[in-house]
């Protein structure tokens, strides 16, 4: 396995502020990717920022890139998925029981998008367009130098109600310009919060 890259991230304070003040973001916080068991916490927008900042940055929490393969795209895969179930998650929302379904979902805090392709637009690009938002981007574990991959987490003025995240995810997409990607990809937003 290689050293652990730099980590990169974003954050954005736009010149003109929200319309209300970012709420507090309630979010669940797991020690993995598959773990059962999470941690709540609420904490004002300033905190969790650097509450994702330290815990995303922290030793041992930076996803390493998966050591090079000789191997099948097989072996390549598994290799990431050992490195990924290391990888801290957090979730902007509270579950019933605590465990991690769509079902159990209370309202979402943050709004929180994977965009695995930027499609025909550069990563500059597409983070002077994150400039305008009051939010937070950074890398994933499968993020390279070439093929960038990322999660933008944007302040909400208000929560939304988990049947209305799908479409809350859509207008934040559409708003960075992702919408030809989303088409490209079937019209289809995925994201692991």
């Amino acid at each position: 396995m290689t050293a652990a890259p730099e980590w990169r991230a974003w954050v954005s304070t736009p010149a003109t502020p929200m319309s209300r003040p970012p709420i507090d973001v309630t979010f669940t916080q797991y020690r993995g990717v598959r773990s059962r068991g999470g941690r709540l916490r609420t904490l004002p927008w300033a905190d969790f920022v650097d509450h994702l900042r330290d815990t995303l940055a922290s030793p041992g929490s930076v996803t390493p890139e998966p050591r090079e393969h000789d191997g099948t795209a097989k072996d390549k895969a598994k290799a990431l998925d050992e490195v990924k179930v290391l990888q801290p998650s957090i979730v902007c929302a509270e579950f019933d029981g605590g465990h991690r379904t769509n079902a159990n979902a209370g309202p979402h805090t943050a709004n929180v998008i994977d965009v695995d392709s930027l499609g025909e637009h550069d990563l500059d690009a597409f983070l002077e367009r994150c400039a305008a938002l009051t939010c937070v981007v950074y890398e994933t574990a499968k993020s390279t130098r070439k093929r960038p991959r990322l999660r933008v987490v944007a302040a909400q003025a208000r929560p939304t109600p988990p049947e209305l995240v799908p479409a809350a995810r859509g207008a934040l997409a559409r708003e960075l310009g992702l919408l030809e990607v989303l088409l490209q990809r079937s019209g289809r937003l995925v994201s692991k919060d």
